[in-house]
């Protein structure tokens, strides 16, 4: 697999020169200095695709008000609103570890 930092770098207009030159063109993941173990990949990886996105003010998810009778708070104490896709991905690497959230965000896609 290539590295996905090279892969996202060059996807947002870079060009494969002297930032990018000395890394390996193959993913070493783990053993990789920019692995983040926590996120279980390339912390530069992600950072680039977020930035990315960071232009796009489109709306592509909606989290709909408590309900007024019983406000139970969502999974992963998400928050009522509308979500751009940098917002999106931010929620979505907020609650990476708790499924239950995933699921939301999911079923909530789906709608």
């Amino acid at each position: 697999m290539k590295c996905p930092f090279i892969t996202a770098y060059t996807s947002i207009g870079g060009e494969h020169d002297e930032m990018v030159a000395h890394f390996n063109n193959d993913c070493l993941g783990a053993n990789c200095a920019l692995w983040n173990e926590g996120m279980k990949m390339c912390s530069l990886a992600v950072d680039a695709y977020l930035k990315a996105l960071k232009h796009s003010n489109e709306t592509v998810l909606v989290i709909p008000d408590y309900d007024p009778v019983t406000p139970v708070p969502y999974p992963g104490d998400i928050k009522p609103g509308s979500y751009n896709e940098c917002q999106l991905n931010a929620l979505v690497l907020d609650n990476i570890n708790n499924p239950a959230a995933i699921m939301f965000i999911t079923d909530m896609l789906e709608e």
